[in-house]
């Protein structure tokens, strides 16, 4: 990407106004310049578009800004979720059931080809934005965007899916590495 530096000093000039901005809404410094910094990633990348840089970039920083603390308050969520603390039945059950979604998880990415595989890992595994992957895999953002919802929805139907119909396919001595125990072991021993 060759950077217009006529077009990055207009941009730079408004640097602390966005700061000021970014930080009213995630209140964290830090987070405020990198909220800035990608508003400039995304200003130099449409730099040929933007009629007036101010308002723009204002709004730019401003959207950034909601999704970072969006994404914030997500993670929290989940990390609160994770975080629940263990030593009951239910702790044992839910490692069970967080399990089976591993394994049904795991199942459906086998599922998808190797493409969508890929796009999923660099989104959320490398944590790379649409711009980043569409970039190294050579396609347009939108569609880079569109196969990786296409992915995790598949990914999401085969979690919400019961195993009652297919319930053979999930059994846990189908999984690699996995050695089933001697059927003898469930049997039912006559009392003499």
């Amino acid at each position: 990407m060759s950077v217009d530096w006529e077009s990055f000093e207009a941009f730079y000039a408004h640097e602390p106004l966005l700061r000021r901005v970014a930080l009213r809404i995630v209140r964290n410094e830090e987070t405020a310049r990198d909220v800035v910094q990608e508003a400039f990633v995304v200003a130099l990348t449409h730099a040929d578009r933007v009629r007036e840089p101010r308002r723009w970039l204002v709004r730019v920083t401003r959207n950034l800004a909601l999704l970072s603390v969006r994404r914030r308050s997500r993670r929290a969520r989940r990390e609160e979720r994770v975080a629940r603390p263990s030593g009951s039945e239910s702790a044992v059950h839910d490692v069970l059931a967080r399990s089976e979604t591993q394994w049904r998880v795991f199942r459906a990415m086998q599922s998808l080809d190797a493409l969508d595989r890929s796009l999923l890992f660099f989104r959320y595994a490398e944590h790379k934005n649409y711009l980043e992957i569409s970039e190294m895999f050579d396609m347009p953002p939108e569609a880079a965007r569109s196969r990786v919802r296409r992915a995790v929805k598949v990914l999401q139907g085969a979690v919400r899916t019961r195993v009652e119909n297919n319930r053979d396919s999930w059994l846990p001595d189908q999984r690699p590495g996995f050695e089933s125990p001697d059927p003898r072991f469930f049997s039912v021993v006559p009392q003499s």
